[in-house]
């Protein structure tokens, strides 16, 4: 487009355009941003509500601490993002992968704010229509038009609506402010824009690398809409820096598609095949583009490229007839309608399932970039005839079609069962419908049994598909399909753990679980044909722990044990193996070989949380305490922020006489989870009233806690009664000191009999027991406490005698229990002081003191030596 005479209208392809500044553009801006928040943002919020979340269709994976942007965090995992190593999803998008970590720094676990996201995605992307709209020439309302075709169009449904679909909307939004930037410079003739259009669109490859096609669209642009006074290379020339940029960044895509393994996997059917096939793809697109009504549109439409419908091979055909003679009529006379059918084919380019090949012959996400020309096309048509009811008109009827494809998307079930009545031979369908109603298994216990029943139909109705399509294909061509190899493991795996997962509480539980043995066995052998391919080392590490599972759920230990010695040699990254053979060798008190498998797992994965828990917890069955300890530590320090761990290395601590340790780490975990009901209770029990618990939050044995009774009187309390300074005033300080407990002890017979003891005792008895040697001193029972108490100076102990009233003297209450050499305890007395263990004890099991002969010293039992 030339800028002579801009002033007054002019055709340009049989369409009525005028000058881009001649009207104002933000009403048609606003327009179609209302226009697509009105939809994707007002109709959810009122029919679905909070039911709109994830569906089992690959949000699980990205929304996951797999992603490093949401597993190590925003900044931290930029590297992992950035480096084109394919390492997430076997694919190099870090923008799309970021924007999904920036969701879930910001929104968390409310999936409708990392829907809103997209929403605001796509109306930014509709506004983006709206200014190119203007920049070819367009009028307002054909503008507004076009961008609430592009915000309102129901095949766009699929792409805002699903979370994973997210890079469509990015990757539109920076293409279309690269091609917006193409045509400013075209219309100003600023060239420094060019640069700031390809830094745009190398951003937009970030998101998908279908934005190839931008440079093939400002080629349709320079060519037919630019007029003919210029040369053809004049008026490509500024097309250049973006096809730079795009041969480039598909080089890059290309070669990481390549060292991941999925370049070139598709359908496994020939060249024939697929080009019949895109025959009936061509009405499948045109009839979403142009007739897109709900009924026919779907997550999965089930084409098969061995099994093609005859009525769409002849309807794609029609469709290839028109658009051929409709190139070939406005070639010439109506060159803008030209423009907008070459630019749609093009658009969807890359989805030729020939060259590349893809596994989905058809999705409806796949058209949106092609809803820019039809927009455009569509826009400028209806303008010019309909006149200013066109953006009402065009808005009413394609939101009333697209706004019950909404509703689909809120879970799972929803979502397949609606893929299941559009393809109901499809296995895939069957398989990701069967883990949906396991998913809603789980989380409906009033239901539980029901939605279990739907899922095990669906589990047998899948795998026998695959197996049937498998059987058909290998009949009919004598090959094995890689797709249709890898369906059938996934059903097998799938049916065999689901078998195994719902075998407890059955009536026959025994056959179930043999079942998913036997199942997992033909699973394992399928898989040795399909090493190398996407995904193979995680369907190889489910079926192999799971068969072994099973046979040690059967109660085959020695065919257990080789299948999990099996799965440690094929998986030797995997600690989960090496932990089950250490469990297996424990049951057989084998310790050697199950303290070799825990060293092995160690240094497979050092700081996996679960792997950690799991030697943790073998560790304690072997008696390793401070084995078990390090283990947790050396996943805390590796994890500092999970709390699972805080509340098992509290636990540890606790068990290791730690108390200060193990409020800390209680404490910590509750800061990350305050209504985690793990991380309170091991609060409280750690800090809970002392009269009922122990001073280091430990519960001694049975034993020794019907022993564990406070004491009548305490050391703290002696200097109040020493200070009297009559009689009265010493018995008033004693019957000051009997509150609480020593009231209720003295009416007791204990009390009486420990009074009678006190008689018979005398001070110099006492004396002569302290001014023994150092280990004597150490070993008297009375002077025995809790590690955390103040020690007991002589000084301290020789004023604290009292009198008591008949002038004699009383002395300090004896701490009776065992001795801190721990060879002879105290007959008749209690254990420790308010049922804190001894420091020494630092094993998880609590020793029961044996009976050896007390010496007596003073004419009572209050020593041992």
């Amino acid at each position: 487009m030339t800028t002579e005479n801009a002033g007054a209208p002019r055709e340009t392809g049989g369409v009525a355009v005028g000058d881009a500044s001649a009207e104002a553009r933000w009403p048609p801006v606003l327009a179609a941003i209302g226009g697509a928040l009105l939809l994707y943002v007002i109709v959810p919020l009122t029919a679905l509500g909070s039911q709109w979340g994830l569906v089992n269709y690959d949000d699980p994976y990205l929304v996951a601490d797999a992603n490093p942007a949401i597993g190590k965090g925003l900044l931290a995992g930029l590297p992992d993002l950035l480096l084109p190593s394919g390492r997430f999803m076997d694919a190099w998008l870090p923008l799309y992968y970021w924007s999904l970590g920036l969701d879930h720094a910001l929104f968390g676990d409310w999936w409708l704010g990392w829907h809103l996201h997209s929403a605001v995605l796509h109306a930014l992307g509709a506004a983006l229509v709206v200014l190119i709209a203007r920049e070819i020439g367009l009028r307002n309302m054909a503008a507004a038009t076009a961008g609430l075709i592009f915000a309102l169009h129901p095949a766009a449904t699929e792409s805002v609506a699903w979370i994973a679909s997210r890079k469509d909307q990015l990757s539109f939004v920076w293409a279309a402010a690269a091609m917006l930037c193409y045509l400013r410079v075209v219309r100003t003739g600023r060239a420094r824009l060019h640069a700031a259009g390809a830094l745009l669109l190398a951003v937009a490859f970030l998101a998908k690398g279908t934005v190839v096609v931008v440079p093939l669209l400002l080629a349709v642009h320079a060519w037919f809409l630019r007029g003919t006074a210029t040369s053809a290379w004049a008026r490509l020339r500024p097309v250049l820096p973006y096809a730079a940029v795009a041969l480039v960044m598909s080089l890059v895509h290309l070669q990481i598609a390549r060292t991941s393994g999925t370049a070139g996997t598709g359908t496994g059917a020939g060249l024939g095949r697929l080009l019949v096939a895109d025959v009936a793809v061509v009405w499948m697109y045109a009839r979403s583009l142009f007739v897109p009504w709900p009924g026919w549109g779907s997550v999965e439409h089930g084409l098969d490229p061995y099994a093609i419908s005859a009525t769409r091979l002849v309807l794609g055909a029609a469709v290839i007839v028109a658009w051929i003679y409709g190139v070939l009529a406005t070639w010439r006379t109506r060159r803008g309608v030209a423009a907008a059918l070459l630019a749609v084919p093009l658009a969807l380019a890359p989805f030729n399932n020939v060259l590349p090949r893809t596994s989905v012959l058809f999705a409806e996400r796949y058209v949106y970039i092609a809803l820019l020309p039809l927009s455009l096309g569509l826009g400028a048509a209806l303008a010019s005839r309909l006149g200013r009811a066109t953006p009402f008109l065009a808005a009413a009827l394609l939101g009333g079609l697209a706004a019950p494809r909404i509703g689909v998307w809120q879970d799972s079930v929803a979502l397949w069962r609606d893929a299941q009545a559009t393809a109901p031979g499809s296995a895939f369908v069957s398989l990701q419908l069967a883990d949906a109603y396991a998913a809603r298994a789980a989380d409906d216990a009033e239901r539980a049994g029901d939605w279990r029943r739907l899922a095990e139909e669906q589990w047998r109705a899948g795998r026998r598909l695959a197996q049937n399509d498998l059987r058909r294909v290998e009949a009919a061509t004598g090959a094995r399909p890689l797709a249709l190899r890898v369906r059938v493991v996934q059903a097998d795996t799938g049916l065999g753990t689901f078998l195994l997962v719902t075998a407890a509480g059955h009536e026959n539980a025994r056959e179930r679980v043999e079942e998913a043995v036997a199942v997992l066995g033909e699973s394992v052998a399928l898989l040795d044909d399909l090493e190398g391919t996407p995904g193979y080392a995680e369907r190889l590490e489910l079926t192999l722990t799971n068969r072994a599972g099973g046979l040690e759920a059967l109660g085959r230990r020695e065919a257990a044990l080789l299948a999990w010695k099996e799965a440690a040699q094929r998986l030797p990254e995997s600690p989960g193996p090496l932990n089950a053979l250490a469990r297996l060798h424990l049951i057989a008190g084998r310790a050697p070989e199950a303290l070799a498998a825990l060293a092995a797992s160690a240094r497979v994965a050092p700081g996996d949380p679960l792997a950690a828990k799991e030697r943790a917890d073998i560790r304690l069955g072997l008696g390793d305490a401070a084995g078990a300890k390090r283990e947790i530590a050396a996943a805390l320090a590796a994890h500092p922020g999970d709390a699972d761990l805080l509340v098992v290395a509290g636990h540890l601590d606790l068990l290791l006489l730690r108390p200060l340790d193990a409020a800390s780490k209680f404490r910590h975990a509750l800061e990350l989870r305050p209504g985690d009901g793990a991380c309170a209770r091991g609060w409280r029990r750690r800090s809970c009233s002392r009269r009922r618990r122990s001073r280091r939050g430990v519960t001694p044995p049975a034993h020794a806690r019907r022993r564990a009774r406070p004491p009548p009187w305490r050391p703290d309390r002696r200097r109040r009664i020493k200070s009297s300074a009559s009689s009265r005033g010493a018995r008033a300080g004693w019957t000051r000191l009997s509150s609480t407990s020593a009231r209720r002890t003295r009416c007791s017979r204990r009390g009486r009999a420990f009074a009678r003891r006190w008689r018979r005792c005398s001070w110099s008895a006492l004396w002569s027991t302290w001014t023994r040697s150092a280990t004597r001193r150490r070993s008297c029972c009375w002077r025995r406490r809790s590690p955390s108490a103040r020690p007991v100076s002589r000084r301290r102990m020789r004023g604290s005698s009292t009198a008591l009233p008949g002038g004699r003297r009383r002395r300090p209450r004896r701490r009776r229990g065992r001795s801190s050499c721990g060879r002879r305890p105290c007959a008749g007395s209690r254990s420790w002081p308010r049922g804190a263990p001894p420091r020494r004890w630092s094993n998880s099991r609590w020793p029961r003191p044996a009976p050896v002969r007390a010496r007596r010293v003073c004419g009572a039992s209050c020593c041992s030596s």
